[in-house]
């Protein structure tokens, strides 16, 4: 169930305040992969990633999106959102702690950019709420989410760029960090190429004990650890019909409380030419 009240003032901003209501039917212990981003985005990150949604859970969402482009090219954007999920009769297996496996959180997402002839300048951030081991209702902190990709960034969070499984160095979602960064898009001074560069610093906001180890491969940050990104992304159009996509990324990474094997750097070379008829 899904309400949303646009408000829409032409040329000088745009509200969309909106409440979301789900009921969260028995995900099993050995899901698809739909199954399993679903689950992931659900549950507690205090609980093992083979844990049971239930058959009677309900989750509900409320947020707010805001847009002013009064005094445009100066554009300012904002995105707030709270969300709660409480689990049904969970079924347990070997490797479930015994916390509870209910979660709610919220999120703040927030860009700046001012818009030139030949690129777009913009500052950008979020804040995502994460576990605190101490709170005494023993809910996870993190927001839950049906389908949490993020996509700030086109290589450690997930983007329309391409399907490389790159959540496995940053995660799926915004849930239990904060990060910030700046950007350069629509770099136009060479014609018929348009690039857009970001650099990005992130940091968790997680409880090192309200974390199960887990899920050190979904992106479950805590407070010591942190990673900085750079993507440089360009479409170069060769004719009218025909593009070469050409994606280069590098992202530091330092986990200072997981095992060595976890702590990667990692790198992107992509190319990709793309036709439409």
């Amino acid at each position: 169930f899904f309400l949303t009240l646009p408000i829409d003032v032409q040329g000088s901003f745009n509200l969309t305040p909106y409440f979301m209501y789900a009921a969260a039917g028995e995900v099993d212990t050995a899901p698809d992969a739909t199954g399993e981003l679903s689950r992931n985005g659900m549950i507690s990150y205090s609980i093992s990633s083979n844990g049971s949604l239930g058959d009677n859970g309900r989750a509900w969402w409320t947020g707010l999106a805001f847009s002013f482009t009064h005094f445009e090219p100066f554009n300012a954007y904002l995105d707030l959102v709270y969300g709660s999920y409480t689990a049904g009769d969970v079924d347990p297996t070997p490797m479930t702690n015994t916390r509870n496996p209910d979660r709610d959180g919220w999120v703040a997402v927030s860009k700046i950019e001012y818009i030139l002839d030949c690129f777009t300048p913009n500052i950008f951030g979020w804040y995502g709420s994460g576990t605190d081991s101490l709170r005494d209702d023993g809910f996870d902190g993190m927001m839950p989410g049906l389908s949490p990709f993020f996509g700030l960034t086109s290589f450690g969070f997930s983007s329309d760029r391409n399907d490389i499984a790159r959540q496995m160095v940053l995660g799926f979602d915004p849930y239990g960090k904060w990060g910030a960064g700046i950007g350069l898009d629509n770099i136009n001074i060479i014609e018929d190429l348009t690039s857009h560069l970001r650099v990005m610093y992130m940091r968790g906001t997680n409880d090192t004990n309200g974390l199960n180890t887990a899920f050190s491969d979904y992106g479950a940050f805590d407070r010591d650890d942190q990673a900085v990104e750079i993507n440089l992304d360009s479409i170069y159009s060769i004719y009218e019909n025909l593009e070469l996509h050409v994606d280069l990324a590098y992202i530091n990474l330092d986990l200072e409380n997981q095992p060595s094997d976890f702590e990667r750097n990692a790198w992107k070379a992509y190319t990709m030419f793309r036709y439409t008829f």
